[in-house]
């Protein structure tokens, strides 16, 4: 077998930056006290030139230890390659430090691929240790080094140091699309935005921060929705919800995730909608976000509804969502709920309660002055009372 591995020779005229003085003092000290045994040190960085500059630096204050080698991770197929590569060179003394794991770690629902090979060095943590008689350094991007510790708990469990070398960037600012108001803006304005942010994230999406990316990605998925482009709207939510993983905002994700349950729903794939939602919801639950909560189970119930589960629907509705736009004061939201259930009670044939429920729905609409609902409202009211 080829050793697709490099020496690293003298280092260059080149200095750190400032910043990182301290975290590289820690670095040296841990290569050189973990010469000859295993020790896994965790590495965030963020631009490959200047992370191959600090290996490069490393080497002269090693001597007894041999020149550190670099690994590229993409070179190997998967976890096995990376065994195979230790079982012949995992005694050798000096450092290793592997490299390129910002792709050969990506994951998402095209690449599982990435979490995988995370969660196998958890589960190969032992074995990986036992051929590895050389301190690791794992070179990764930030985010990774969090799905570390959420994924590989054990072998997290295990780390000599954590060691922070990103490079601050310089941000350029952006001259970002301003939001349009989907409340008042007709088809076209709406065609005309999603045209507009296509362009945009096509030629800045990779000067964008996750925050930013995040947003962009949410509002393209909303009006391709709208404007019923399900594939693309898919598409969408899930960049969003890539930059709220990155960004560890699990409020986000979920949100994320309950409006991809009316995608999939759109699509015809019920079960898809419903793990969905069962995801958002768990998380909301965890966080202690009631109105979240109460926004999925009302989609829940949506979903109930249409497949004919109506005992089901109303119960959702009167005891998980309703109580909770009370407590929070929200007419709005308060009103259009109890407009559901009429709904609901309407098709059960309990026609007295519905018209009751609707009352009370009009007169909050009155109270906000949306005219828009009242008038709907009011037509559904005479609708029930002809029947």
């Amino acid at each position: 077998m080829n050793a697709p591995d490099k020496a690293v020779g003298a280092a260059p005229a080149w200095s750190p930056e400032p910043g990182h003085a301290g975290d590289l003092i820690r670095l040296k000290r841990l290569l050189e006290g973990s010469a000859g045994r295993f020790a896994l040190i965790f590495a965030a960085y963020n631009r490959p030139a200047y992370r191959d500059n600090l290996i490069a630096s490393l080497s002269p204050a090693q001597p007894s230890s041999g020149t550190a080698v670099v690994l590229d991770a993409n070179t190997l197929t998967n976890l096995t390659g990376l065994e195979g590569w230790l079982q012949h060179h995992g005694e050798e003394t000096s450092p290793l430090h592997l490299v390129g794991l910002d792709q050969w770690l990506a994951h998402d629902e095209r690449r599982p691929q990435g979490l995988e090979r995370i969660q196998g060095f958890n589960r190969h943590r032992d074995f990986l240790a036992s051929l590895c008689q050389r301190p690791l350094v794992l070179w990764l991007l930030e985010h990774q080094i969090r799905d570390f510790a959420r994924h590989a708990p054990d072998a997290w469990e295990w780390r000599a140091g954590v060691l922070d070398f990103k490079v601050q960037m310089p941000v350029t600012p952006l001259a970002m699309p301003q939001r349009l108001d989907l409340v008042v803006a007709d088809r076209e304005q709406r065609q005309a935005r999603l045209s507009e942010l296509r362009a945009f994230l096509a030629s800045h999406d990779g000067q964008l921060s996750d925050r930013d990316r995040a947003a962009l990605w949410d509002e393209t998925g909303d009006l391709a929705e709208q404007l019923g482009e399900w594939k693309e709207a898919q598409t969408a939510f899930e960049q969003a919800q890539a930059a709220c993983e990155r960004l560890d905002d699990r409020r986000g994700a979920a949100r994320v995730h309950s409006k991809m349950a009316r995608i999939h729903w759109q699509r015809g794939e019920p079960e898809k909608a419903l793990a969905e939602l069962q995801t958002a919801d768990g998380v909301f639950d965890a966080l202690g976000d009631v109105r979240g909560r109460a926004f999925t189970q009302g989609q829940l119930a949506d979903i109930l509804e249409v497949r004919g589960q109506l005992d089901e629907a109303l119960r959702i509705r009167t005891e998980e969502e309703l109580p909770v736009y009370e407590r929070l004061g929200d007419v709005r939201s308060m009103a259009i709920t109890q407009g559901k259930i009429a709904d609901i009670l309407q098709a059960r044939g309990q026609l007295d309660e519905a018209l009751a429920v609707l009352h009370q729905a009009a007169a909050a609409f009155a109270k906000l002055g949306n005219t828009a609902r009242l008038a709907h409202v009011r037509q559904l009211q005479e609708a029930i009372s002809k029947a």
